[in-house]
């Protein structure tokens, strides 16, 4: 969970709200924010691998790190979850987020 709340990604998603439509993975991809490993320390709550450099924040406390190795990794139900491919852990983690939307 973010310290700060971040007013865009409010706006975007009090946007979405308005519109009175479900989730899409597109939309969920969209409130992905880039921030690196120290601004992510310093402003989320939540533990990182010393490894890493980078990391994909998304809604629902959702993230994704990118590691020193050029791999993607993310907790998902209490497993760690690794790829060279930062669309396929994407994909993990917004089924994940969708099965707790229903």
């Amino acid at each position: 969970m973010r310290i700060k709340p971040n007013a865009g990604l409010i706006q975007r998603l009090q946007r979405h709200l308005d519109k009175d439509t479900p989730m899409t993975k597109s939309i969920f991809i969209d409130t992905g924010v880039l921030v690196s490993s120290k601004t992510f320390l310093k402003e989320y709550e939540g533990s990182i691998s010393k490894d890493c450099e980078a990391v994909l924040t998304y809604i629902g406390d959702n993230f994704i790190q990118s590691l020193k190795t050029g791999e993607w990794m993310a907790s998902i139900n209490g497993k760690r979850t690794k790829s060279k491919d930062v669309k396929a852990i994407e994909e993990k983690v917004w089924k994940s987020y969708k099965s707790k939307l229903q």
